[in-house]
C-alpha cells in the first residue's frame, strides 16, 4: 500500500543570488525558504514585512504574494511546492503554520534546516519512483522543526538577530574594549548558552573568537598605517600586555608583529 499518494510535488528551486521580485497567485501550497539577504513579504494588501535572517513563509491558494528583494540587493531562496489531501489534513491540524499577521517564521538551526531542504529538492529531480516517500517524510520532519520554531522563546518577544547584529557592529567598531559577554547575554534575557548559541549562528564564530579577530584586523590596520610601538598597539587594541599581543599575533598570523610590519613594507 502506498502511504504518500495523496500528496503531490508541484515544483521546487534552488534560487542563489536572486534579486526578483514577484506578486503571484497560487493554486497549490509551498514552502518558501529564504536563508539569506534581504526579503520583503506582503499578502494581500496587507502589512509588509521584512526580513534579513533566515526565515519560512508558506504560500497557499486564493490569494496574492508580494515578495522580493528590495532594490540592489538579493537573496538566497529555496522553494517547494506541493497539494493533496494530505496537505488539507496539515491545514486542518494546524501543522502547516499559517499566519497572515506574522507570516515570517525564523530559522534559528538554519543550517540544519537547509541541508534538509537541500536533500528533498535533490531527491526530487531524480527519476526514482521510491524516492516519493522519503520526500513526503523530509517534508513533515522540516515543517515539525517549523513548529518547534514557532514556539522558541528567543524570539518570542523580541527579535535577538537585529540586537545581536548591532552587537557586532559595535564589537567591529571598538574591539578594544573589556566586552562582557555574559553581561550581553542577560541584558537580552538570554542565558549565555543560548546567547553564545545565536551568536555563532548568526555570525560563524563564538562571541570570544569574533572579538578576537576583530582585535587583529584592528591590529593589522595599525601596524601598516602607523609607526607606534608594539606595546601601545597591544594596548590600544585591547590586549593584556606586548607578550600576549604578539604571541597570539604569531599564532594567528604566522609572523611575529614585528615582521608582518616590516614584510608589508617590502
Amino acid at each position: 500500500m502506498d502511504y504518500f499518494s495523496n500528496l503531490d510535488f508541484v515544483k521546487s528551486a534552488m534560487k542563489e543570488g536572486s534579486s526578483s521580485f514577484h506578486k503571484r497567485k497560487f493554486d497549490y501550497w509551498g514552502m518558501q525558504f529564504v536563508w539569506s539577504g534581504e526579503f520583503t513579504l506582503q499578502i494581500g494588501d496587507g502589512k509588509i514585512f521584512s526580513c534579513s535572517t533566515p526565515c519560512v513563509f508558506i504560500t497557499y491558494p486564493d490569494e496574492f504574494f508580494s515578495y522580493g528583494s528590495p532594490v540592489r540587493t538579493r537573496r538566497n531562496h529555496y522553494y517547494c511546492c506541493f497539494q493533496g489531501k494530505r496537505v488539507e489534513e496539515y491545514v486542518k491540524s494546524g501543522f502547516l503554520p499559517i499566519k497572515r499577521d506574522n507570516p515570517l517564521i525564523p530559522v534559528c538551526d538554519y543550517k540544519f534546516f537547509l541541508e534538509r531542504f537541500r536533500l528533498l529538492i535533490r531527491l526530487l529531480r531524480s527519476p526514482d519512483q521510491f524516492h516519493h516517500a522519503k520526500c513526503v517524510l523530509i517534508l513533515e520532519e522540516l515543517l515539525l522543526m517549523l513548529q518547534a520554531e514557532n514556539t522558541r522563546s528567543c524570539f518570542r518577544e523580541k527579535n535577538h538577530w537585529k540586537e545581536l547584529r548591532l552587537l557586532q557592529e559595535a564589537i567591529a567598531t571598538s574591539p578594544e574594549k573589556n566586552w562582557n559577554f555574559e553581561a550581553e547575554a542577560r541584558r537580552r534575557s538570554l542565558s549565555y548558552s543560548q546567547f553564545r548559541f545565536l551568536y555563532k549562528q548568526m555570525t560563524g564564530s563564538p562571541p570570544w573568537r569574533f572579538l578576537l579577530e576583530c582585535r587583529l584586523r584592528k591590529a593589522e590596520e595599525l601596524l601598516l598605517s602607523t609607526a607606534l610601538r608594539i606595546s601601545e598597539i597591544a594596548h590600544l587594541c585591547g590586549f593584556e600586555d606586548e607578550f600576549h599581543f604578539s604571541r597570539t599575533f604569531h599564532r594567528s598570523r604566522g609572523l611575529s608583529p614585528t615582521l608582518f610590519r616590516s614584510s608589508s613594507n617590502e
